[in-house]
C-alpha cells in the first residue's frame, strides 16, 4: 500500500488512494495502526482519498480511529498534494468532506504551492457562556465542533490536565475539541488545542479558526488575526460580509512510502 506523509505546521498526516486499501479492509482500525507513532508510521490522522466523483470526496480519521469531518491543516496539505502530484492543474480546489464542499485556493510559484488558503466557511456560535470545569467556554462549531478557553497564562500542562476532561465532557454527546487562548494584541493570539481523537497536536487549523472567531466576538482583535501555534503561525480572515472564516497557511511533503504488511 503506497502512501504519502505530509504536515501542516507540524500537525501531521497519512495521505492514501482508496484504491490502495481493500475492500474488507476497516478505515478505522487501518488509521490506528498506521497512525501509531511507534508501531506504525506515526501521525495526527489518516486521509483517504476518492477519486470517484467529482469534487474528490476527502474521508478523514483521527490517530484514535475516531472519524472527523474536516481538517484544516489536512486540507491544506491536500491542495499540495493534488497539485504536485499532477491530479490538478488549477489553484482553485474543491473538495467535499462529510461537513461540506471546502474550497481551497493555492499559492504557486514554479510548480510548487507555498501556501493554500482554506474557506472554512460560516461560524456556527453555539454558547458564549458554558461553564466546564471552572472554565468559561465559547462553542463554535466550524465543520466540526469546538470549545475556546480564554487564559492570561499559556502552559503544555493546561492543556494536558484540562485537554482530556473537557474532550469527553458529558456537554459533548460526540466529544469536542479544546482550545486555550491567549490574546497577544489586537492581531495576534497565542492557541495550544487539544484535539478529539489525536491529543495535545502542534497545531490546528480549525481550531486556530474557532479560536481568532471567539476572540472577534469578544471584541479582542481585528477581523484578520496572525494565530501562533506551537507549530508556527496560521493568517485568520473573518469576511464581515460574507461571514465566513478563511485560513491561510503553508504545508510541506515529509516522505513517501509504501506499507508492506
Amino acid at each position: 500500500m503506497n502512501f504519502s506523509k505530509m504536515t501542516g505546521l507540524g500537525n501531521d498526516f497519512i495521505i492514501i488512494d482508496e484504491k490502495e486499501i481493500s475492500k474488507e479492509v476497516d478505515r478505522s482500525h487501518l488509521a490506528k495502526k498506521l497512525c501509531d507513532r511507534r508501531f506504525g508510521i506515526g501521525a495526527d490522522g489518516l486521509m483517504v482519498l476518492s477519486y470517484k466523483q467529482s469534487p474528490i470526496f476527502l474521508e478523514m480519521y483521527n490517530s484514535d480511529g475516531s472519524q472527523a469531518s474536516t481538517c484544516g491543516n489536512a486540507l491544506r496539505c491536500i491542495g499540495k498534494y493534488l497539485y504536485e502530484t499532477n491530479w490538478t492543474s488549477t489553484e482553485n480546489i474543491e473538495i467535499d468532506t462529510t461537513s461540506g464542499i471546502k474550497n481551497l485556493q493555492l499559492e504557486t510559484r514554479d510548480n510548487k504551492v507555498y501556501s493554500v488558503t482554506v474557506n472554512m466557511g460560516v461560524p456556527i456560535i453555539h454558547s458564549r457562556n458554558l461553564e466546564l470545569e471552572n472554565f468559561n467556554c465559547v462553542v463554535i462549531d466550524i465543520g466540526n465542533l469546538h470549545s475556546v478557553i480564554f487564559t492570561p497564562y499559556l502552559t503544555d500542562e493546561l492543556v494536558l490536565e484540562w485537554g482530556p476532561e473537557i474532550e469527553k465532557h458529558s456537554s459533548f454527546e460526540n466529544g469536542v475539541n479544546v482550545n486555550f487562548v491567549h490574546i497577544q494584541t489586537r492581531k495576534s493570539i497565542r492557541v495550544k488545542t487539544w484535539e478529539r481523537g489525536a491529543g495535545k497536536t502542534l497545531a490546528c487549523g480549525s481550531g486556530a479558526s474557532a479560536s481568532m472567531v471567539a476572540a472577534f466576538l469578544k471584541g479582542e482583535v481585528e477581523n484578520k488575526v496572525m494565530v501562533n501555534l506551537d507549530g508556527g503561525t496560521l493568517e485568520i480572515n473573518l469576511e464581515e460580509q460574507e461571514k465566513v472564516v478563511k485560513m491561510k497557511g503553508g504545508c510541506d511533503w515529509v516522505f513517501h512510502g509504501k506499507v508492506i504488511n
